[in-house]
């Protein structure tokens, strides 16, 4: 990413060093339970903006159903092990993500049997009413 964006590559890594040292940092010193609770934000980041979108693009055809089932499993193996394990940090983390990876499942089913979208943003919207 740094070579294509012209940047130095330690800077473009930094943050990502900092996120890491940050949860290493919470689980080392406030334990599994406090990590999974600083784990969620990141994994509500990337499955709402999924559901985001899947709710309001004007069509779902880019989206890759074989890859949403296989993340979905990735979540639920992970899930289930964290429940044999007894770990809290992972089961804290990885639930709500699951719950939200579930309604992506479920809405982008809808979506392909013909639900509308909802909350179209304006340039979609004019083109959608052209249809009409």
């Amino acid at each position: 990413m740094s070579g294509v964006l012209g940047r130095r590559v330690l800077p473009t890594m930094l943050p990502s060093f900092a996120v890491a040292a940050t949860m290493i940092a919470v689980d080392g010193f406030l334990g599994s339970a406090a990590y999974g609770i600083a784990a969620i934000f990141p994994g509500i980041a990337i499955t709402a903006a999924q559901s985001i979108e899947l709710v309001r693009a004007q069509h779902v055809r880019g989206v890759s159903p074989v890859s949403m089932a296989l993340g979905f499993l990735n979540l639920t193996l992970w899930f289930g092990w964290a429940v044999l394990v007894r770990d809290p940090g992972t089961i804290i983390a990885l639930s709500i993500s699951w719950v939200i990876a579930l309604f992506n499942v479920i809405w982008y089913a809808l979506r392909r049997l013909g639900l509308r979208p909802f909350f179209l943003r304006v340039p979609e919207l004019a083109l959608a009413l052209q249809e009409f």
